[in-house]
């Protein structure tokens, strides 16, 4: 997942437009993932600017590198955006 920005094209499979909110969002900013071992789905972090998990009230940090885990309903906010990516798991498989 990352950003697209104005003449650019796309470095993701999933492209969001450049708006304001996503000014820190990197062109490929995190790596959706199935892991059939766990028949779940992980979130690894690949931009920089990092992101931050809310699940249930708890808040995590995710620094560049960091591969975590996806529960149905977390948001996930990418460098500093005011407004999350929800993950849903209905229809991920």
């Amino acid at each position: 997942i990352g950003v697209v920005r104005e003449g650019d094209k796309p470095q993701s499979s999933v492209a969001l437009s450049y708006c304001e909110d996503l000014h820190f969002v990197s062109r490929k900013h995190g790596t959706f993932e199935y892991d059939p071992s766990t028949d779940g789905w992980t979130y690894r972090q690949d931009g920089s600017n990092g992101s931050v998990l809310k699940r249930g009230g708890e808040t995590v940090d995710l620094p560049q590198g960091d591969v975590t885990g996806l529960e149905d309903g977390d948001e996930l906010f990418m460098a500093r955006a005011k407004h999350p990516v929800v993950f849903r798991e209905e229809g991920m498989r």
